[in-house]
């Protein structure tokens, strides 16, 4: 055995022997554990028969939805129940091309201590990179009730996420 390998095992024998516990190193093969969410390859729904016309006459939401689930402070309940009273529409009407407003929703029955927040906005979008876009383009006043629409959300609550959902019908299945 070279000197300095010597060395090292006198050194770590000596480390041994001043703790209270002596035992040999071990080594044991692990079973690896994947944590992860279940994900499918994100597919437009090209095989939805009339998707342009369902879209359009309201039957389906978009080719794509987001949802953004958060909470409100209860003390902001009321402002913010009025200010969407108020700017829904015109929320809407501002939308950049391939984003459409779908509404905002209130959690009725359940938890009052949500993980995902009692609140849901929905967005459809016609293309991912709609996502990528949403938060730079549009009209000046899109971007405005944007600011505005995030000021009562609650940012001390830990709640809050954002899922895309994409329609099933034409989808292949993994």
């Amino acid at each position: 055995m070279p000197r300095k390998a010597r060395t090292a095992l006198k050194s770590l024998r000596n480390i041994m022997s001043q703790s209270s516990v002596k035992r040999a190193p071990l080594v044991q093969a692990i079973e690896p554990e994947v944590r992860t969410d279940m994900n499918l390859p994100v597919t437009p729904g090209i095989n939805v028969p009339d998707r342009g016309k369902r879209l359009k006459n309201g039957e389906l939401l978009g080719v794509y939805i987001v949802e953004w689930g958060y909470d409100v402070p209860e003390d902001q309940w009321i402002a913010f129940h009025d200010w969407l009273s108020k700017n829904e529409r015109q929320l809407a009407e501002t939308c950049p091309g391939g984003i459409e407003y779908r509404g905002t929703y209130l959690a009725v029955f359940g938890p009052t201590h949500r993980a995902d927040g009692r609140y849901s906005t929905f967005w459809g979008l016609t293309s991912l990179a709609d996502i990528e876009d949403f938060g730079t383009k549009g009209k000046k006043e899109f971007q405005k009730l944007m600011r505005e629409f995030h000021s009562f959300r609650d940012t001390q609550s830990g709640t809050g996420f954002s899922q895309l959902y994409q329609i099933a019908a034409g989808t292949p299945g993994y």
